[in-house]
């Protein structure tokens, strides 16, 4: 302010000179007004140093105070503006003299900020920003469904569509399992495979990383169950070979086994029944070999569940094996006299297993007492000689042969006399196999004992009874009816009986004796008096024919 005021007195003195000279020079003086200097001419702001550069992310700001960066020579405040050389790069705003560039998109540009002076003079200076782009994180976008799997099972499936990344980087795919021994977890490119292994739980967790290690992450939990399986074969069924008519049977359960511990059950078929039959019962199957041939046996095992396995027998079925005869009744004694003979149908008691036709032949223990004759199945057994003693006994042996040899053989005892019987007097049978002695008056319909019978007897001149027994005719001599011979030893066992089989005792009514001649004979021992004891054979006082079909 000095200066300018030494700047006005200057003009004022130049004036009144000025004004002086105009008006002469006689010494007279005008007084001029004094003049206004003319204002300061006004400066234009000047720019300090210069603004550096900067560089920010896409989507970052960053605010520079330039008022060091611009001076005004007359000390004028300054106003700032701010363009951008290319805003889809980075924008700038002013406030005061802070100026905030925010990264718009990864790229250069630049600046230009201009002060400005009251007088509107300005000044620009330029900053240079560079924008780079912020690598952003992958994302999840989608992700697997917990999985429930079987033991064995393996998922897969492609996770490139469940992630995407914001930059567009190129994705590495990664997973892993929280327990390996349940399931396993691995990618490969972009596919994910889980294997399962064991019964448990596990959780998959899949990651992608970009190129910048950033990375996103989801899971998901696999659960593995043992899925119920099917029986296994445990071993193989040996090849069965039977004979017609044989039955075997097979412990199945040995050759099967169930991976899950069920409880099996078996069924069993063959191929060609006419020649086995295959019957299961339980964990056996039972082989029937019905005729000579072979067949195949499917047996299968089954689960609760219905699933099943397997395995074929091969049966092979030969012609049975030839089988001896066999002798399921026995011959009847013999009881015949010199010169008469027992004429027997031996067939009724010889059997053969496989059905053959039998062939006989007989011989006596000693042709001299009795001889034998065979006509097909008629076995004629002839006395010969009873000895001094007038009775005596051979053994006959009768055999029945195959047409492969084999046989069987039976031994009757035969008893040669030189008479009959004598007749026991008072003692008789009639139609209803009743044994009557003494008239009538005594009836043994059943079984009377040695005492008992001792009792009556005696009335007989009969000491005791040594035995009696049923006899039927047979040719011109006579032969045992089974089951009928009494030989007591004690006073309280049967001594006689009646033949229950002739008769029905209720209504009458034939029984199912054979047809025949019945007789009842026995041994005696009589003590007449006067008289040693004399022990003599006896027979009842009559014979009795039976005709069941009368």
């Amino acid at each position: 302010m000095t200066h300018l005021r030494k700047t006005t007195s200057l003009f004022a003195a130049l004036a009144t000179v000025a004004l002086a000279a105009s008006c002469g020079g006689d010494g007279g003086t005008t007084t001029v007004p004094p003049v206004d200097p003319p204002a300061p001419q006004n400066r234009a702001p000047l720019p300090v140093g210069s603004i550096g550069a900067i560089t920010i992310a896409v989507g970052a700001s960053v605010t520079t105070n330039v008022a060091s960066n611009f001076n005004d020579p007359d000390g004028d405040a300054l106003t700032y503006a701010a363009a951008t050389s290319d805003a889809s790069v980075a924008t700038a705003t002013v406030s005061g003299s802070q100026v905030t560039t925010t990264g718009e998109a990864a790229g250069s540009a630049t600046i230009t900020i201009t002060a400005r002076d009251p007088g509107g003079l300005t000044a620009t200076q330029t900053m240079a920003v560079t924008v780079e782009a912020v690598n952003g994180p992958p994302t999840v976008t989608g992700t697997v469904e917990d999985q429930t799997l079987n033991v064995g099972d393996t998922l897969t499936t492609d996770v490139a569509g469940l992630f995407t990344d914001p930059d567009g980087d190129a994705l590495t795919f990664a997973a892993t399992s929280s327990d390996a021994a349940v399931a396993t977890a691995s990618v490969s490119e972009s596919t994910l495979t889980v294997e399962a292994l064991a019964v448990g739980s596990t959780t998959v967790t899949v990651s992608a990383t970009d190129t910048g290690d950033l990375s996103a992450e989801f899971a998901f939990t696999v659960t593995v169950e043992q899925p119920n399986r099917a029986p296994e074969i445990a071993g193989s069924i040996d090849a069965q070979t039977l004979n017609v008519g044989d039955t075997v049977r097979l412990v199945v359960s040995m050759y099967f086994t169930d991976p899950d511990g069920d409880e099996l059950s078996y069924e069993a078929v063959s191929s060609v029944t006419d020649v086995v039959e295959a019957l299961a019962m339980g964990d056996t199957v039972q082989l029937a070999a019905m005729m000579a041939g072979s067949a195949t046996v499917a047996v299968t095992a089954s689960d609760p569940e219905g699933l099943t396995v397997t395995q074929e027998v091969s049966v092979t079925v030969q012609p049975p094996a030839n089988r001896a005869p066999e002798a399921p009744d026995s011959i009847p004694a013999h009881d015949v006299i010199v010169d008469s003979a027992v004429v027997l149908d031996v067939s009724a008691y010889f059997s053969d297993p496989d059905g053959d036709e039998l062939t006989y032949s007989a011989a006596t223990s000693d042709a001299a007492i009795a001889t034998a004759s065979v006509d097909g199945a008629m076995v004629t057994t002839t006395g010969v000689s009873a000895g001094e003693e007038g009775v005596q006994m051979v053994t006959l042996m009768v055999t029945a042969s195959d047409p492969e040899g084999l046989s069987v053989a039976q031994e009757v005892d035969v008893v040669v006399a030189a008479e009959d019987y004598a007749v026991w007097e008072g003692l008789s049978i009639n139609e209803m196999g009743v044994v009557t002695a003494l008239g009538g008056t005594i009836q043994l319909s059943g079984c009377f004992s040695l005492q008992l019978v001792n009792v009556f007897a005696s009335n007989l001149g009969i000491q005791t009874i040594h035995w009696t027994e049923w006899q039927i005719r047979k040719g011109t001599g006579w032969v045992r009816v089974p089951g009928t011979r009494k030989e007591p030893t004690t006073p309280d066992e049967d001594a006689i009986c009646g033949y229950q089989d002739l008769a029905d005792r209720e209504d009458g009514t034939p029984g199912p004796a054979p047809a025949g001649t019945y007789r009842v004979v026995g041994e005696v021992t009589i003590a007449e008096e006067g008289m040693d004891p004399v022990r003599i054979r006896r027979k009842t006082e009559n014979d009795f024919t039976h005709d069941p079909g009368s």
